[in-house]
């Protein structure tokens, strides 16, 4: 059985009051950030899948909506893009984020800031130019 490669890193982005949501993963090298994400593959719908890992690892369910920010990110040697989609909840019971089991915490952090932290596996977009697509 062969494996398809990803073709994106799709994240979805959550702000709240100016910040966004980012998770903690602790790594071999310390603890780094990473937004809600997956890997898009062509044979499935990337929207759905974010949706889906989006609850998976944050606990609050969210509509994906327009694209943010595009970026790249390094995936086994080669650049793949990096698609940011705006998030939307779902629950009226507000955002209250509860990571899974892969990761440490949560923080609310501007993208400046974020940019300048130590960055998790799928974090490292953070640290290739990133436009903005409004």
């Amino acid at each position: 059985m062969t494996v398809e490669r990803p073709k994106a890193l799709i994240c979805g982005m959550l702000e709240l009051e100016g910040k966004a949501l980012f998770l903690k993963r602790k790594e071999a090298g310390g603890e780094g950030i990473e937004m809600p994400s997956v890997y898009g593959i062509l044979s499935a719908d990337p929207i759905s899948q974010l949706a889906e890992a989006f609850k998976k690892q944050t606990g609050i369910k969210a509509d994906a909506g327009q694209v943010v920010l595009e970026s790249r990110h390094e995936y086994e040697g080669a650049h793949i893009p990096c698609l940011v989609f705006r998030m939307t909840p779902i629950d009226e019971g507000g955002i209250a984020p509860e990571p899974s089991g892969a990761y440490s915490g949560f923080e609310w952090l501007a993208l400046e800031d974020a940019k300048l932290r130590r960055h998790a596996a799928k974090g490292k977009w953070l640290s290739e130019p990133i436009m903005r697509v409004d």
